[in-house]
């Protein structure tokens, strides 16, 4: 942004005590000082203060700052970035991880005649043993304690009703979920994509007052909306017609596969528009006292 108008540096005019005429010593005196006080505050008037508050620390910490986003919107910023999502989804390992359980209960499945009790019990296994690693490990146990926690509800709905293909229930409806968050996120204003990546790199909802960079996330979050749907429209028949082994097989090729080509096709989009700075106006410089 350019400076606002109106900002102008002041300038002085500096007298010399050595070439003022006057008569006598008493006139000589009177002008070197005039010359010393006016030069003092010609000094004051042009050299630069010291620097002022960070603007988009000032504004989330909701000091006084003319900022192109809200202070509102920042702290929506905030609130997310107390949110470690890379640490939640545990990475490119954490993506790949959450298939291991439903491969372990499909190949299980397949190879034990259709028997539901082992196929229970190799996934839980397989979840139980990659929080074993990562406590070995001293890795982060976020993303695998929730797999275990959504391993261990799907096998007691498949457990509790009998019915093998209610172990994926639970993977069916968080599809649902997501799509549902990413088309009401789209629908007001606020593509769930931007809301997630802003923070992430350091932009945090500025993205908004930028229009390339908010059509960019308005993109990106209907390709993820489009992911979730088409899981969806793809496993949901499946289930419903008891086909475990295809519907588990599919959920394997539809889960980090799909994952990674959304993520690349996000990150094509996002990298042609530059990230969002917020930018704030300084206030017009005050004339120095007796101007």
């Amino acid at each position: 942004m350019s400076a606002p108008d109106g900002t102008e540096s002041d300038t002085h005019t500096h007298l010399d005590a050595g070439t003022g005429t006057g008569s006598g010593n008493g006139a000589a005196t009177s002008s070197g000082a005039g010359s010393a006080a006016v030069g003092d505050r010609g000094r004051q008037g042009s050299e630069p203060g010291p620097p002022g508050p960070d603007p988009v620390a000032s504004a989330a910490a909701g000091g006084p700052a003319d900022e192109v986003v809200p202070v509102a919107i920042d702290k929506v910023a905030a609130f997310v970035e107390e949110y470690d999502l890379k640490q939640a989804v545990g990475g490119l390992r954490g993506v790949v991880d959450s298939g291991l359980a439903s491969t372990a209960f499909v190949a299980v499945y397949a190879l034990a005649g259709h028997h539901l009790g082992p196929s229970l019990w190799a996934a839980v296994a397989v979840t139980l043993a990659l929080v074993v690693v990562r406590a070995v490990r001293r890795e982060p146990l976020r993303q695998a304690l929730t797999g275990v926690l959504a391993v261990g509800v799907s096998a007691l709905i498949a457990l509790l009703t009998g019915r093998a293909a209610n172990f994926f229930v639970v993977g069916i409806v968080v599809q649902v979920l997501y799509a549902a968050a990413y088309l009401v996120s789209l629908a007001a204003g606020w593509p769930l994509m931007g809301v997630i990546v802003g923070p992430l790199v350091g932009e945090g909802m500025a993205w908004r007052a930028d229009p390339p960079r908010r059509r960019a996330y308005w993109w990106c979050s209907w390709i993820w909306f489009a992911v979730f749907v088409f899981r969806t429209a793809v496993q949901v028949p499946l289930y419903l017609q008891d086909k475990v082994v295809t519907l588990g097989i599919v959920k394997i090729a539809m889960g980090w596969p799909l994952f990674a080509l959304a993520g690349l096709a996000s990150w094509l989009i996002l990298r042609r528009v530059p990230v969002t700075v917020a930018v704030t106006r300084q206030p017009a410089a005050e004339a120095p006292a007796g101007e």
